[in-house]
């Protein structure tokens, strides 16, 4: 049996070559635009629908290319908005992206020049193995172990520490997520930091973060905004 890819696969149409962004736009925008539609979910998860997912550029800029700016980033919002390629929601911490018609083109139903078996073929495998799909487990992990990596800024034991990631649950995994900014900005020194498998274990993110003499909680619901 052949070794099987870990965390999934996303649909790209052709039509992408001819496009206002590939055709008119600097390259890096396009590293930007597939880097947002490798990360959203691939199915609704709680909290997000189809095609959303959760960002912290300033955090993410080294995972999505090493000559990638904020003010790249910004130039390249403001013409997926105005192109209606994405929908933003502002909290606290980061940008929910909600990438519009997701659906559409990650079903092979709607591509022509697929014969109805490859059509079939490419269904199963779609079903089988959604974007963010841990494949030592067999289940559907609802936020990618890569937003976890960057935001942790500790690099130990990662494929142990991608194994536990997807033996979480659900909403461990969400709670991880509210929690780790909370974490590294109470360690800036990241020498101090627990070990990212040890965190994962111990189940750090239930732990109080103590800074400034403030317990300040990082699972309690936060407020966001419909700011750009």
């Amino acid at each position: 049996m052949k070794d099987k890819l870990m965390g999934g696969y996303v649909m790209l149409a052709r039509q992408i070559f001819e496009s206002k962004i590939w055709v008119n736009k600097p390259s890096t925008w396009k590293v930007i635009w597939i880097y947002i539609i490798g990360q959203v979910n691939h199915k609704e998860i709680a909290g997000f629908k189809r095609g959303e997912g959760f960002f912290m550029f300033k955090k993410e800029l080294s995972n999505i290319g090493c000559d990638i700016t904020p003010n790249m980033v910004k130039k390249c919002f403001i013409f997926l908005k105005q192109n209606e390629m994405i929908r933003t929601k502002r909290s606290t911490r980061g940008v929910t992206v909600e990438v519009l018609n997701f659906g559409k083109y990650q079903d092979p139903e709607n591509y022509t020049g697929t014969d109805k078996r490859t059509k079939k073929e490419l269904r199963k495998n779609l079903e089988r193995t959604p974007i963010n799909k841990n494949d030592k487990n067999e289940k559907n992990v609802n936020i990618p172990f890569s937003q976890f990596w960057e935001l942790y800024k500790k690099k130990k034991d990662k494929y142990k520490c991608e194994l536990k990631w997807g033996k979480l649950s659900d909403k461990e995994r969400e709670d991880i997520i509210k929690h780790v900014p909370g974490y590294t900005d109470a360690t800036p020194d990241a020498t101090y930091r627990k070990n990212p498998l040890t965190y994962l274990n111990g189940k750090c993110w239930e732990d109080e973060i103590t800074k400034t003499n403030k317990i300040i909680n990082y699972n309690e619901p936060e407020q966001s905004s419909n700011n750009i």
